[in-house]
């Protein structure tokens, strides 16, 4: 269901009918963190909701089942199965993306931690903040120099960052002073997260997590021992991920990015041409051989997977999620 602002309940044009309604269900979140998910393996699949209050949240038709305790602020959820020889009926496990962590639950218990690998420094951008800390580059200099160095799409770290969002001179040289003696590390955050099945075409095959980040990288990661089974870079972050295909046979990553395009990944190498569009993206799915595209001008747009536009409509208000 798409589901848009304004044309829901109360509307003069009501397209849909409330199977359930509940204005206090306290419920803060966002697409990427809401799926349906057979967390008991009994068939039934339940709601699951990670609230950005840290809380994930089962739902089973309109009742609260169970509550759990997060501890960040999720950007993404996605259920997979690890295993090909696993018990049956095949329970699916649960990763929670927070950050630069993938916390994994099996039956909705914490199982494992998977942390991001550290993003290598950008020279000009250490030897600045070396400066600094020598007092051979003055700290307003210096400040210029990085200001420079991300302007000019340099994916700077968060140090960096925390600097830049400083307005006097006297709270950055506290900044620079604070941070003197500690190492320059340079970490990422997920910004999506999808599944991709391994060699089978069925809901209960192995699986493996596609996880996008802030450092323009997309990667596939194998749920045995979280290694980096491929990894690809892009002109820009990404987004939103939907994934077609077996990741041991052929498969596609169509990512739309914060440039308003939307990039493919063909096992495990971009291809050189993208979709442009017209306005930025805010949801996209697939829906059988067919890329569904929302966009902030109120239009939603079907794509063939290689890229060639089917047909477009305009919607009556923007357009939350897919």
């Amino acid at each position: 269901r798409a589901q848009c602002r304004g044309g829901g309940r109360g509307g003069e044009m009501a397209v849909w009918l409330d199977a359930w309604f509940d204005p206090v269900a306290s419920i803060h979140t966002v697409g990427s963190c809401i799926r349906l998910v057979d967390v008991t393996g009994d068939g039934d699949p339940k709601l699951l909701v990670a609230d950005q209050n840290r809380k994930l949240r089962l739902y089973k038709g309109v009742n609260l089942m169970s509550e759990h305790a997060l501890l960040d602020t999720p950007s993404a959820i996605s259920a997979f199965y690890p295993d090909e020889k696993a018990q049956a009926p095949p329970i699916p496990s649960l990763a929670v993306a927070c950050g630069q962590y993938i916390f994994v639950y099996k039956r909705l218990r914490p199982h494992y931690k998977f942390t991001l690998p550290m993003q290598p420094v950008d020279p000009s951008e250490s030897e600045v903040w070396e400066g600094m800390w020598s007092g051979s580059v003055p700290v307003g200099d210096g400040f210029e120099k990085l200001s420079n160095l991300r302007d000019g799409g340099t994916h700077v770290t968060y140090p960096t960052v925390d600097l830049l969002a400083l307005e006097g001179e006297e709270k950055q040289k506290a900044l620079v002073e604070e941070l003197k003696g500690k190492p320059l590390l340079h970490s990422t955050t997920i910004t999506c997260m999808e599944s991709i099945n391994r060699r089978e075409d069925s809901q209960q095959a192995a699986s493996c997590l596609v996880v996008g980040t802030e450092a323009r990288q997309v990667m596939i990661l194998d749920p045995q021992g979280f290694s980096i089974v491929a990894k690809a870079f892009l002109p820009s972050v990404p987004a939103f991920i939907c994934v077609t295909g077996l990741l041991e046979v052929e498969y596609r990553v169509l990512c739309a990015c914060r440039d308003g395009r939307i990039y493919t990944i063909k096992n495990g190498q971009p291809l050189g041409t993208s979709i442009e569009l017209e306005t930025p993206p805010c949801a996209m799915c697939l829906a059988g051989k067919t890329l569904v595209v929302a966009t902030l001008d109120c239009a939603l747009h079907g794509y063939q997977i290689k890229g060639k536009r089917s047909w477009a409509h305009s919607l009556p208000s923007p357009l939350q999620s897919l």
